[in-house]
């Protein structure tokens, strides 16, 4: 077999644009460089790709050694390739959305400098990284209309003004609550919780859970769902 010739030599780096939700803002986890470029500015979590693993397999790890998360809703967003993205070498970064509950995290597990920033208060970014989370959040926001995940972000119960909050938040737009608690509840893939909250008003809320089964169930046998 001809061996493949290339001289271009090349490292591929994996990024994770980790998104949850909290305090009625869309957060996204970042990671504080110590060390030239860009020294104290903040990056996406990542790590050049490893040895024997796929692009999938280096995402979770990255996940599991930066947040404690073993497993999570991750969609690979694409390859980043401008040549100038990294001012040290070529370095092709691929990058994925992950999509965690933010009580699920326990940050600092190898004791790097990880903190959750609001989408709309972000700092001074390395690299590409600003461009990149822009492009992450407008896939979001495609997603988000045609798929339920959104409830990755949330509780397990939560109350249908969360779920406004969190659509709100990505979308970065009001919504009409009467229509929206409509279109949610016609879906028919929320159950309701046997528990009830009290919000800030103090009035009892009615918790709700989706039911994921029910969801796959429906999509296997053709169902088309538009969320918003």
């Amino acid at each position: 077999m001809e061996k493949i010739q290339n001289s271009l030599r090349v490292s591929v780096e994996v990024n994770n644009v980790i998104f949850s939700f909290h305090e009625k803002s869309l957060k996204i986890l970042l990671l504080k460089r110590a060390d030239d470029p860009f020294a104290g500015k903040w990056e996406l979590p990542g790590c050049y790709l490893e040895e024997e693993k796929t692009l999938e397999e280096t995402a979770i790890n990255i996940l599991n050694r930066k947040a404690g998360i073993s497993s999570a809703f991750l969609n690979q967003l694409g390859f980043f390739s401008d040549p100038d993205r990294d001012p040290r070498e070529r370095v092709i970064g691929n990058s994925f959305i992950a999509l965690i509950k933010y009580m699920d995290v326990g940050l600092n597990k190898e004791g790097d400098h990880l903190s959750w920033f609001a989408y709309t208060e972000l700092p001074p970014l390395a690299f590409d990284h600003a461009a990149i989370i822009q492009i992450a959040l407008e896939e979001m926001k495609f997603k988000l209309r045609f798929q339920p995940i959104g409830f990755e972000l949330l509780p397990e119960d939560f109350t249908l003004t969360q779920l406004q909050r969190l659509y709100e938040s990505v979308l970065e737009k009001p919504l009409d609550k009467r229509n929206f608690r409509k279109k949610i509840l016609s879906l028919d893939l929320l159950e309701q919780s046997k528990d009830m909250t009290s919000e800030a008003e103090k009035r009892a809320a009615t918790l709700y859970r989706f039911d994921k089964t029910k969801y796959v169930s429906l999509k296997e046998k053709g169902k088309k769902f538009t969320l918003y």
